[in-house]
């Protein structure tokens, strides 16, 4: 009987491994690139300042991109929203159909509303996602050329 793997995906940081800060949109700073044809279903989040947003709530969305770097046809997969006063060392996390990501894809966490509040808005976190191995050979792979 053949039984898939779980397996934490580790995301690298953009800008020397800083935290997200949730009180700025961006076009994304934090990205994964894929290597290896895997399944995708969870989101995760650890805040790593205590969330202050009362007026408006962060929102992180997780987005899957077809080609490194190109924003060309990506889809989003889901989003945290991350309530005001979460402490930091908190993981918030959100769960989603398995999607399946191919070698060369990319998956972005993008703010997508910065977060807000009456006084001074403060809030971080770094992302992580929960992974299934799904083994495939690599000459079925189109974007994966074996070196000579």
């Amino acid at each position: 009987m053949y039984t898939e793997e779980q397996l934490p995906m580790a995301v690298v940081q953009v800008g020397a491994g800083a935290a997200d800060v949730l009180t700025a949109a961006a076009v994304h700073s934090s990205s994964y690139v894929v290597l290896e044809q895997c399944k995708i279903s969870r989101f995760l989040a650890l805040v790593t300042t205590e969330i202050a947003n009362d007026s408006a709530a962060a929102v992180v969305t997780m987005k899957q991109r077809i080609l490194y770097g190109s924003s060309s046809g990506e889809v989003d997969l889901t989003t945290i929203t991350f309530p005001d006063g979460t402490a930091a060392g908190k993981v918030l996390y959100s769960d989603f159909e398995a999607v399946q990501l191919n070698p060369g894809d990319e998956v972005v966490f993008e703010v997508t509303t910065a977060g807000t509040d009456g006084s001074s808005a403060a809030g971080g976190a770094i992302y992580g996602a929960l992974c299934f191995h799904d083994p495939e050979t690599p000459a079925n792979q189109t974007d994966m050329v074996e070196s000579a």
